[in-house]
């Protein structure tokens, strides 16, 4: 809405100047130019300006995506009012900053944006800087997928640093939002893993495979069901403790004290 208030003015100038040139002749560019100029700015920065502007005048998350919220997401129902609305805001924000790509024939599920939104909200909610800007693009492919890096697996979910890309399976990706308890959420793993590469200064804690039982026992997903439901040969064992981490707090805290301490001072740090 702010790009088309400014655009419609520079517009006007820009043709009444040329107008005017082409009927008098006389030299316009005094003002032509400039007007030309910034319409040029608006149209190279038109989703910058947009996304300012609506940070500033966000608008308000549409009733359906609430109700989706509101049945799906444990972390949002947990949340008091206050908290609640400045989740909202940041679903609608981190949705308009994310340029999400679909792989299928049919239109992407809206449901598909909000999980990932709420996902990237629930990982980044105590820290100023919630949008992970330096993965700009979402793929959505209908079912697992092969890639360039797993040209062989069939897998559910990838980060791609080099393009600054996620890549979902939309069925799984929907399946472990709305069914957390039966399958694993693969959206905020890939975010975790976004989040650690961009963040490599924090004292991310080291892991080893001793770890795995312990995370068993507080989600109840085995290692084996946890890879074999995201289908790559490298699952990032600390995106995993990050997803128990955030998903079951208060087991996570009683199980593994140490490392539950190491994770807070992580997230803390950019607070």
């Amino acid at each position: 809405m702010l790009t088309r208030w400014l655009s419609i003015p520079l517009a006007l100038i820009a043709v009444y100047g040329l107008y005017d040139t082409w009927k008098t002749g006389d030299n316009n560019l005094a003002y032509l130019l400039p007007a030309v100029l910034l319409l040029a700015i608006i149209w190279v920065m038109g989703p910058q300006i947009k996304f300012w502007w609506s940070k500033r005048n966000t608008p308000t998350l549409e009733p359906p995506a609430v109700k989706f919220l509101e049945q799906y997401s444990t972390f949002y129902q947990s949340l008091n009012e206050e908290q609640q609305e400045t989740f909202r805001n940041r679903v609608v924000l981190i949705r308009m900053a994310k340029d999400f790509k679909s792989q299928a024939k049919d239109d992407m599920p809206e449901e598909v944006r909000i999980a990932f939104a709420a996902s990237l909200a629930q990982l980044t909610f105590g820290q100023e800087d919630f949008l992970l800007p330096q993965y700009e693009t979402v793929v959505i492919y209908p079912a697992p997928f092969p890639s360039p890096a797993y040209p062989q697996d069939f897998h559910a979910s990838e980060t791609f640093d080099e393009d600054g890309v996620f890549l979902f399976s939309a069925q799984q990706l929907l399946t472990g939002f709305t069914n957390a308890k039966a399958h694993y959420q693969i959206c905020l793993h890939e975010l975790a893993v976004g989040y650690i590469r961009v963040t490599p200064d924090r004292p991310w804690p080291e892991v080893s495979d001793d770890l795995w039982p312990q995370l068993s026992q507080i989600s109840g997903f085995s290692r084996e069901q946890i890879e074999q439901w995201i289908n790559r040969p490298d699952v990032e064992l600390l995106a995993v403790a990050i997803v128990h981490y955030l998903l079951y707090p208060r087991a996570f805290m009683e199980l593994l004290p140490e490392l539950y301490g190491q994770l807070r001072t992580c997230f803390e740090t950019g607070a």
